[in-house]
């Protein structure tokens, strides 16, 4: 027999996509080390720092295509119709060192988030291959709808690599594990609204 059947959207909606070589590397470029950002955020992360309106202008040039690919991702998802625009509001860099990590947390100010690994070390991704645990594992981003519960997906959770940009709604629970490998892993975060004309 040859049944048909659908499966209903389900949850928030958590977009992951690769950004090119040559954009981690313009990204880079606009790394802001002298503003730090600590007092605002979640993370016990010593080296967070906001972007300058300049650099977040840049910011906005060089993630343009990968935000409107998030807007389609969006009116697909929640079946929304127009035309979509993005607003960025704030961007800091993280510089995450041994032991650094960020608790369960939410984003406030925003309607969406966002983070794009620029630097994951050759060390840091041999400690994650190595690791025997059954948990997380180390520098893993875990995302969380609810605790667990039998035959419902409650959790996503990745070992980020460099060029990976996941954008989720504020309010979507996450969290990242510390590592111990002599390295820094270097991420840029968004936060954001949508609007429709």
């Amino acid at each position: 027999m040859n049944l048909t059947f659908n499966m209903m959207y389900w949850g928030p909606l958590l977009f992951k996509c690769e950004i090119s070589k040559e954009h981690v590397e313009q990204l880079k470029q606009i790394i802001n080390v002298k503003n730090p950002h600590n007092t605002k955020l979640a993370g016990d992360i010593k080296d967070q720092h906001q972007l300058t309106v300049s650099q977040m202008d840049k910011f906005r040039e060089i993630t343009n295509s990968y935000m409107q690919a998030f807007g389609r991702a969006y009116q697909t998802y929640y079946n929304k119709k127009g035309k979509l625009f993005v607003d960025v509001v704030d961007v800091w860099t993280n510089f995450m060192k041994p032991g650094d990590f960020n608790p369960i947390h939410v984003h406030y100010g925003c309607e969406f988030s966002s983070v794009i690994f620029l630097d994951v070390p050759d060390k840091l991704i041999k400690e994650q291959k190595s690791f025997k645990g059954t948990g997380h594992g180390p520098a893993s981003l875990t995302f969380l709808t609810s605790v667990d519960k039998k035959d419902f997906i409650t959790s996503h959770s990745f070992h980020p690599t460099t060029g990976q940009f996941f954008i989720f709604p504020k309010d979507l629970y996450h969290f990242v594990t510390p590592f111990k490998s002599k390295c820094t892993r270097i991420s840029m975060a968004a936060n954001f609204n949508v609007r429709y004309k």
